[in-house]
């Protein structure tokens, strides 16, 4: 049987995110907070992720029209 001090993983590299942790807090006190921030390939995610929100934004009406048909249906409820 392993215990926790013999395992050992490698670190996840496929993350769209860094996260450095940095000491903050008054002197003395031992807190660490995590800062993220994007690396390239998150970046690159930026684009398409507003163009999803805009299409989404755009066709509200429709996919609350649909959401009101779908729930009204004979049988639901």
């Amino acid at each position: 049987m392993r215990n926790a001090s013999q395992v050992v993983t490698a670190p996840a590299t496929s993350s769209p995110m860094s996260r450095p942790i940095s000491r903050t807090g008054p002197i003395g006190m031992r807190s660490t907070r995590p800062e993220y921030t994007l690396i390239p390939t998150g970046t690159s995610l930026i684009p398409p992720a507003l163009a999803l929100a805009d299409w989404a934004i755009d066709h509200v009406p429709a996919i609350e029209a649909s959401r009101t048909a779908y729930e009204s249906r004979p049988g639901r409820g």
